[in-house]
């Protein structure tokens, strides 16, 4: 991700990050994003999504981790913690606007048209670029 910032002379550092999935992928992803100074305002189950435009801090995604992985319970409650974040069920993620998308909850779970959502709300980084490219070429 960097990397690829890089190559525009960008940075993440400012930046916010729309992330799918509340595993260890996911939540390694934000930690990363952090990081680099930029902002995770999403993270998603299979319910839906939470939705903090606020920013997520260290605290915030060590509390997810410990939801998903000990206390086995939903991320929904995220919203209940945490006052101006708010909990978007059967949904996905893709509709927040964003600098970059990191789909990290499971593969094919972007389609054409939320990857075109993305762009016309001003993502300009989407890992999984290329496949993306090809979708909005069609």
């Amino acid at each position: 991700m960097q990397n690829m910032l890089g190559t525009k002379s960008d940075s993440c550092e400012g930046k916010t990050a729309v992330i799918s999935g509340s595993g260890n992928v996911a939540t390694h992803a934000a930690e990363k994003v952090l990081q680099l100074g930029g902002k995770v305002i999403t993270l998603s189950d299979s319910q839906g999504f939470i939705h903090d435009p606020d920013g997520m801090s260290q605290e915030k995604i060590d509390w997810v981790k410990h939801q998903k992985t000990v206390a086995r319970a939903p991320l929904s409650e995220y919203a209940d913690k945490f006052s101006g974040s708010s909990w978007h069920a059967g949904e996905k993620p893709w509709g927040i606007a964003c600098d970059i998308a990191l789909p990290c909850a499971t593969q094919n779970e972007m389609d054409g048209e939320q990857a075109k959502t993305l762009v016309k709300n001003g993502c300009m980084v989407k890992i999984m670029f290329l496949w993306i490219m090809i979708l909005m070429s069609n």
